[in-house]
């Protein structure tokens, strides 16, 4: 379900005029997409500061990536976690399970006989004096394990509500950056 929420810009009718002053179009959607960076990033901030930290690959995964879409003349800016892996874990594979929880349900196994489960509490590694230890850990083998649920955390919804003022503001003042940038550009060039 997407969220929508008004913000009022302030100076944006400037913001227009000066962008239609720039000859190239080129230049405006940079000018914008630089604005539109800069707005995302403070988001992005207020995401990573409400975002769960378990092990902190969630954190670390958080991105944005800005698009141009050029049938409607658009810039739009999509944040969420990278799909690279982080830290031997895929952490765009269970974004939206912690973003919108998850109803309990039960897991089978899809192409072996049975599922091959961790059960206890602590941490499977190497201890002080270098000897390998399952820290309590206990391997169960299961033909279907009964998923309890998780509740959802809203943090990126709520990370974006508190944030989203600020990002327009931010996104005003950088693009009346790059814009009286690329005019003394524009008019360097002229001469």
């Amino acid at each position: 379900m997407a969220d929508f929420l008004s913000v009022k810009i302030e100076g944006a009718r400037e913001l227009e005029k000066g962008l239609l002053r720039l000859a190239n179009p080129r230049r405006r959607r940079a000018v914008v997409r630089s604005g539109v960076r800069a707005g995302s990033r403070v988001i992005i901030k207020a995401i990573k500061q409400r975002a769960p930290k378990e092990t902190g690959r969630l954190k670390r995964a958080l991105t944005q990536q800005v698009k141009w879409d050029s049938a409607s003349g658009e810039m739009s800016s999509r944040i969420g976690a990278k799909s690279k892996k982080v830290n031997s874990r895929n952490a765009a594979r269970y974004l939206h399970l912690v973003e919108q929880g998850a109803r309990p349900h039960q897991i089978v196994p899809s192409t072996k006989m049975a599922l091959r489960l961790g059960v206890g509490k602590g941490k499977r590694g190497r201890d002080e004096f270098g000897r390998f230890t399952t820290g309590g850990i206990v391997t169960v083998f299961a033909t279907v394990a009964r998923h309890p649920g998780t509740s959802a955390s809203r943090f990126m919804q709520a990370g974006f509500k508190a944030s989203a003022q600020q990002a327009v503001a931010k996104f005003v003042t950088q693009a009346r950056a790059a814009l009286l940038k690329e005019v003394l550009k524009e008019r360097s060039r002229m001469k």
